[in-house]
């Protein structure tokens, strides 16, 4: 009898915090200069932050598309994995919603992203801890 090996998919390793191995390679192994650009990335992410509250309360997808593309940017270069992919997905329902290439509502657009949002900042929020 033959064992029953159907899935030979290798799972997924779960997304971190940060990865920061990787994030080390990205500044040259510069732990100095890491530390003042994941500052610089709580800054910028706090206010991109405000931007996409402001966007979501003006109904301004574009705006949400752009502001998430800023800080998926950003959280890519220095490996922060969790709120890389959470922007990242912030950003394509946006710009779903925005170029209408979606089979949502705009109701229903609205309430995806608002929840992606939320993820969000609870994610920011653990990764701000991790730094400091």
């Amino acid at each position: 009898m033959s064992s029953d090996n159907t899935n030979n998919e290798n799972p997924q390793p779960a997304l971190k915090i940060i990865n920061w191995e990787e994030a080390k390679v990205q500044v040259g192994d510069d732990e100095e200069f890491l530390k003042e650009v994941l500052a610089d990335l709580i800054s910028e992410s706090e206010s991109g932050i405000q931007d996409i509250t402001s966007a979501i309360e003006a109904k301004d997808f574009e705006k949400v598309m752009k502001s998430s593309h800023k800080i998926k940017g950003s959280t890519s270069y220095l490996c922060c994995e969790i709120t890389n992919n959470i922007a990242r997905n912030m950003e394509y329902a946006s710009a779903a919603a925005f170029k209408k290439t979606t089979d949502l509502s705009s109701e229903d657009s609205w309430k995806k992203i608002n929840e992606l949002f939320d993820t969000f900042k609870v994610a920011f929020e653990e990764l701000k801890k991790e730094i400091t």
